[in-house]
């Protein structure tokens, strides 16, 4: 809503200036989000480095941490946690693999992508998202 407005109070200004003058104030700002985001996903890989350089386009302050090992004391520097992992089906098995143990006081906003972040939030905390 902030954002919104914030546009409309620039178009507003940008329609009294000059032309040029007026594109430069209508352009969108490329200032990163002043938030420290931390995305906990597949040791290496092409997954995880894609959604890091991503993220770190856009936010202050990024970093990753490794999924089955992920401890909750990981996240204390971080405003946002995205907890994900590629999923590598096998015959028999949907290939989610180790999930990490968060102790039930966990409480860091979580952000949970693909199968093994809801693994995590529907079989550690009962959460009813209704993904099946």
């Amino acid at each position: 809503m902030l954002e919104k407005l914030s546009l409309a109070a620039t178009l507003v200004v940008a329609s009294s200036l000059p032309l040029e003058a007026a594109a430069a104030a209508a352009a969108p700002q490329t200032d990163k989000v002043d938030l420290a985001v931390l995305y906990v996903g597949s040791d290496g890989g092409p997954r995880t480095e894609d959604f890091v350089r991503f993220l770190g386009e856009h936010f202050a302050t990024v970093g990753s941490a490794v999924y089955p090992r992920f401890e909750a004391s990981q996240a204390n520097d971080y405003d946002v946690v995205i907890l994900d992992a590629e999923m590598k089906p096998t015959d028999g098995s949907i290939g989610i693999g180790p999930q990490p143990q968060l102790p039930e006081d966990y409480d860091r906003a979580t952000v949970l992508v693909n199968g093994p972040g809801v693994i995590v939030a529907d079989r550690q905390f009962e959460s009813k998202i209704g993904w099946y």
